[in-house]
């Protein structure tokens, strides 16, 4: 986390959450949870299918999935909830699409989808299950907060700059 020291060691400012080692961490953005709609857990445990779009979702939703089939978007958030799951599934293409082009691939009759995401997801994956009329629970689990941290490091001071978002 940025810590307001003036020095800088390293000549890569990582603008993201979640830094890598040996850079100079300037988080321009945070997530914050939202508050979990009651209902939630009953539809979690109704479910068949955990959809993970993010590595901010696998953190934040904390349910035993063990008779549950997993969806993660990508690396990052499969390996947040590897070996919890029935079956962890990830698609070929790290995006929305990547995962309907996943779910494409079976037949979905009796399942029913667990999706909570970021407020600024993109509808598509919604979009997908309702045309082919597949039931699911969809609800915002948290927000991306922009921030300005001070003091704000010099741009001049680094040689590359990394910002990496869900």
């Amino acid at each position: 986390m940025f810590d307001g020291r003036s020095l800088v060691k390293s000549k890569i400012l990582y603008l993201g959450i979640d830094a890598p080692p040996g850079v100079f961490h300037y988080p321009v953005i945070r997530v914050e949870p939202l508050a979990i709609p009651k209902e939630a857990f009953s539809m979690w445990e109704r479910s068949t299918h955990g959809l993970f779009t993010s590595k901010n979702t696998a953190r934040l939703w904390l349910c035993d999935g063990a008779k549950k089939t997993a969806i993660a978007i990508g690396q990052a958030s499969a390996s947040l909830i590897q070996g919890q799951w029935v079956k962890l599934l990830t698609p070929k293409v790290s995006t929305q699409e990547g995962i309907i082009s996943l779910l494409k691939r079976f037949d979905l009759r009796g399942s029913f989808f667990f999706y909570p995401h970021s407020s600024l997801a993109r509808p598509h994956l919604i979009e997908f299950l309702k045309s082919q009329k597949v039931p699911f629970y969809a609800f915002d689990l948290y927000k991306t907060v922009y921030q300005r941290l001070d003091p704000a490091p010099n741009l001049q001071d680094f040689e590359e700059i990394v910002f990496t978002s869900p």
